[in-house]
């Protein structure tokens, strides 16, 4: 679940900082470059989002391991 952002996008109100943020990001994805996704990770962070950025060794697609980490963040 490869992610990238617009800094104009961002919401900033304390009701969205404090909700948390999972970010995935596959280190082959040749659609969404691993730095875009690196890049939003750093932005949340500089506006105190609580936010967690995983990579996985794969290609823009989902796969077992990732389900998984999404399953045990959700918990």
């Amino acid at each position: 679940m490869s992610t990238y952002l617009l800094a104009e996008s961002l919401p900033t109100t304390a009701l969205q900082t404090n909700t948390p943020v999972l970010i995935q990001h596959g280190r082959q994805d040749d659609v969404v470059a691993l730095n875009l996704g690196q890049q939003a990770f750093n932005q949340l962070q500089a506006q105190h989002y609580q936010v967690e950025f995983q990579q996985f060794d794969m290609a823009h697609s989902v796969s077992p391991s990732q389900v998984k980490a999404i399953s045990a963040w959700l918990s």
